[in-house]
């Protein structure tokens, strides 16, 4: 076939292999030692090698080249991984974020604190994060009334140096104290915590306060004194304190603030400032001060042009040290005194006195009225009067009352009252000059049985207020306004009480005692003691009933209660059942204990004690009145064992 003009062919040049001598010369060799590795039978005569065995050694040369080459090569990467570790290292730490919310400040104190009441702030700061925290400090604002007693770790003034701060660490601080000020102030804890982060030179800081309530002491400020006095008639106040709570008070004074136009006379004892601050010094827990006796008078030619000129109020004030020696108020009381103009003296007192008083149910309230004629001209036709305001429930008895005089009882909206007359009282028919006029009586409280259900739930919120009156005859058909005595607020205690009783048998027979009955000389005789407490009205709290143990009676360990514990005290042989708090919805609480009795021989043919007095002392969270109450001792006669055949005499 004729070829094409335009067909030609082309040399393609390939790419030779390149030539490696060295190579070549060791797969010869390696051929020619695997042609030789013939074994067993084949085996023929060694021939000289067509190469010369300086070969060998060329070989061996070359691979320790590339072993070299490849440990070099090994430590290279093996060092740069090491020197990457070690850098991403500090990279990462040096790249580790702070968190400043990681820093946690909290203080913690009581939601209420009584003035002179010692407290704990507790301050915690916890490091949640990674980083540490270097030269850290807490510096400390302290309330404006507050007194440092002690610090857990020391505080140096208002600073603590608190170093390192180690990443998760956490710690705290205890400042132990009271605050004494006045109860109007803010009560306000501060705290900040300063620190550097061990990754960033610079200081930051972390605050956090606490604020606390300061309520008013559990003292009393009483006062008596009468309620209207005449230009210048002379005037006795008496003042005293009565501390009420569970801790005492030191360094008290006590400060009165007179109304204008008041004239100081004297004092007993005498004040050491002025005409109106005495030291009373300490007041311990549950005690009252002495009585202040304070004389003066409303000057004679004293100038009247209005009915607000004949309103005077006084102020006495309980103060205490607080911090750098200054006094602070605590507490006030105000009380007024009414100028009149008619010359008669009024004055009531309610068991003995004219404060304001706790009551209980089934007690008996004694009222003493009297009235003197300070003028120069007789009183015709007068009445007093004696008003009785009762709540919403009337907690008085007055199917009982007791009165010589017989007065006249009526009824108002709001309350009952007594009138005397001079057909009762001879003297007020007409009251001389210097002559005087009384009457006394007697109204029991009712007990709680002489209640309703729903009055029951009413008495929480029973009170009682008593006031006398002079009245006056009518004149041209206007009545002249009464002269009244002061007015006494009596309030209602909880009615909380206690039994007590040792048993060997249940009502229902039942054995649960051990040993004689009789009881015998040097033989043990097992009984339960059980106490009994019940309560209506209000809440009660720190209630203790207590009973102390002869020697020779032995408390046992076994006991019961449905509320609170009962512990024995060997050195004061005294058991005690303690509850903290008795809500006004409970009405009963139980508690026994098993104790075993040995008479011994001078106990033969007498009755002995198993117990000593029961008490009862509790406080009434609404009147914050601690009461009172004892039972008798318990003794061997078992009196409310209906079961027990025994006198209660020991038999030998």
């Amino acid at each position: 076939m004729p070829q094409s003009d335009n067909f030609k062919f082309k040399r393609h040049k390939l790419p030779a292999e390149k030539a490696d001598p060295l190579k070549d010369l060791i797969d010869l060799y390696a051929e020619e030692a695997d042609e030789g590795l013939d074994d067993g039978e084949n085996e023929k005569p060694a021939e000289k090698p067509k190469y010369d065995l300086s070969l060998k050694r060329l070989i061996e040369e070359n691979r320790g080249a590339r072993r070299k080459k490849f440990f070099i090569f090994s430590a290279i990467i093996l060092f740069s991984f090491a020197a990457a570790a070690v850098a991403g290292f500090f990279y990462f730490d040096a790249h580790k974020v702070f968190n400043q919310e990681n820093l946690q400040l909290t203080i913690t104190a009581p939601e209420k604190v009584k003035i002179n009441e010692t407290f704990n702030y507790v301050i915690k700061y916890q490091n949640a994060g990674e980083i540490d925290l270097f030269d850290s400090r807490l510096t400390i604002q302290y309330p404006p009334g507050f007194i440092l007693e002690k610090s857990a770790p020391d505080m140096n003034g208002h600073e603590l140096l608190i170093g390192d701060i180690l990443a998760l660490a956490e710690r705290e601080v205890i400042l132990t104290g009271k605050i004494i000020d006045d109860p109007a102030e803010a009560q306000t804890l501060s705290a900040m915590l300063s620190f550097e982060p061990s990754n960033f030179h610079s200081t930051f800081s972390k605050s956090a306060n606490c604020s606390s309530i300061v309520e008013l002491p559990d003292v009393d400020l009483i006062s008596s004194r009468p309620a209207n006095v005449t230009l210048g008639q002379k005037l006795n106040i008496k003042l005293k304190l009565k501390n009420k709570g569970n801790f005492p008070f030191e360094n008290v004074k006590l400060q009165m603030t007179y109304p204008e136009k008041f004239v100081y006379k004297s004092a007993n004892p005498a004040p050491v400032e002025d005409s109106n601050v005495w030291l009373v010094g300490n007041l311990a827990n549950s005690s009252e001060s002495k009585e202040i006796n304070i004389e003066g008078s409303f000057p004679s030619g004293m100038d009247i042009k209005n009915a607000e000129d004949r309103v005077k109020n006084f102020m006495f004030t309980m103060l205490l040290p607080g911090a750098n020696d200054q006094f602070f108020a605590v507490k006030s009381e105000v009380f007024t005194i009414n100028i009149i103009d008619q010359p008669i003296g009024l004055s009531l007192f309610v068991n003995g006195s004219a404060d304001n008083k706790n009551i209980e149910l089934g007690n008996a309230l004694a009222f003493s009225l009297a009235c003197k004629n300070n003028g120069t001209d007789a009183f015709k036709d007068l009445e007093m009067r004696l008003v009785l305001t009762s709540g919403e429930v009337d907690i008085l008895n007055w199917n009982k009352i007791e009165d010589k005089q017989f007065g006249k009882i009526s009824k108002t909206e709001t309350s009952k009252q007594i009138v005397w007359d001079k057909k009762q009282i001879t003297a007020l028919g007409s009251l001389a000059k210097g002559k005087s006029a009384a009457v006394d009586l007697i109204i029991p409280i009712k007990t709680i049985i002489d209640f309703t259900a729903d009055n029951i739930a009413k008495l929480g919120l029973a009170t009682l207020e008593a006031q006398a009156e002079i009245i006056f005859p009518s004149k041209d058909g206007a009545e002249p306004l009464p002269v009244q005595s002061g007015k006494i607020i009596l309030t209602l205690d909880s009615n909380i009480n206690i039994g007590a009783k040792a048993l060997y048998y249940f009502d229902d027979g039942t054995p649960i005692g051990e040993g004689p009955i009789p009881f015998r000389v040097g033989q043990p005789t097992k009984l339960k003691v059980f106490w009994d407490l019940s309560n209506d009205i209000h809440e009660m709290e720190n209630i203790s009933i207590s009973a102390a143990l002869p020697d020779n009676v032995k408390f046992t360990g076994d006991k019961y209660v449905n509320v609170g514990d009962i512990s024995f005290d060997e050195s004061t042989r005294k058991v005690t059942w303690a509850i903290n708090r008795l809500p006004e919805a409970i009405k009963e609480a139980h508690g026994s204990f098993t104790i075993e009795v040995t008479p011994t021989a001078k106990d033969a043919g007498q009755i002995i004690k198993l117990t000593g007095n029961t008490t009862l002392s509790a406080k009434d969270t609404v009147t914050n009145n601690i009461i009172i109450k004892t039972k008798n001792i318990i003794t061997s006669a078992l009196e409310q064992d209906g079961h027990a055949k025994t006198d209660g005499v020991v038999k030998q």
